[in-house]
């Protein structure tokens, strides 16, 4: 009996062992998800982030090649201006296409871009004028229309940093949940593998109780048929001994008797 429950104590003990094997492969197998989804929200936001920095430089190209083919007309400069805007262009299609913004970055996404679009029609009209009128008094609408450029820029450039430092508080919130996940997952490990070395250790303990048990057992069965044995034979040392004391005594009760009987027998007549 005590044999069947050490069957069943080993059985659900490796049957908790695969469950602990199971629990922690569940456990870091949706833990690996996270990280690799985390991991994705962090290469995006980089990439926000870079997007941003080249739309912000080719702006800042787009309006160095303008003044330079207006102040002094040469060719490669409003090539170089006509390139800046064709990517900025570029740069403002990937931030539309970037799904990981929400709403709030959406918007300011959508005033980017409407900015953006009144300062290329700004680039356009100076370089029109410049091109069809160079007298004083369109010098000065230059001025105004740089005035006015001026201006959308600080706006953009304002709308550029809030949504870089959303996005970069987003990098931090996503980096910081990796590491937790990475951390959470490791403890999950540990205490998985220790709990599993317990149960296997409970195992072997309760393997070598059982065997044990099982001597101890062996042995006292030994000792209790020794004692058996040794017993049996006392029973027939003791039936000997007495069978060989039986007739003698009463071979000698026999004869006091008759004694007895002779010795009555002798005094009377002398009486």
């Amino acid at each position: 009996m005590k044999w069947l429950l050490e069957e069943k104590a080993i059985a659900c003990s490796l049957a908790a062992i695969l469950l602990l094997l199971g629990l922690v492969n569940l456990v870091s197998s949706k833990n690996t998800t996270e990280l690799v989804e985390n991991a994705n929200q962090v290469q995006l936001t980089y990439n926000v982030l870079g997007t941003l920095t080249d739309f912000y430089a080719a702006m800042s190209v787009a309006e160095s090649g303008r003044r330079g083919y207006i102040f002094s007309g040469r060719e490669e400069e409003l090539s170089r201006h006509q390139t800046a805007v064709q990517e900025m262009e570029v740069e403002l299609s990937e931030l539309q296409q970037y799904a990981v913004l929400n709403g709030v970055q959406q918007q300011r996404l959508q005033q980017l871009e409407q900015l953006t679009r009144q300062r290329m029609v700004l680039f356009e009209q100076s370089i029109e004028l410049y091109q069809r009128d160079r007298s004083l008094e369109a010098m000065q609408t230059q001025h105004a229309i740089t005035d006015r450029s001026v201006q959308i820029r600080e706006q953009i450039q304002s709308l550029l940093t809030e949504i870089k430092n959303t996005e970069n508080q987003q990098l931090q919130d996503s980096l910081k949940q990796a590491q937790q996940n990475i951390q959470y997952r490791s403890t999950i490990e540990r205490t998985g593998i220790l709990l599993i070395v317990v149960v296997a250790c409970g195992v072997v303990w309760v393997f070598y109780w059982g065997q044990r048990r099982r001597q101890q057992f062996q042995e006292l069965e030994k000792t209790l048929a020794q004692e058996q044995e040794l017993s049996n034979l006392k029973l027939r040392l003791f039936s000997m001994i007495s069978h060989e004391f039986r007739t003698p005594l009463s071979v000698i009760l026999v004869s006091s008797q008759l004694l007895t009987e002779i010795l009555e027998f002798k005094i009377e007549p002398s009486q």
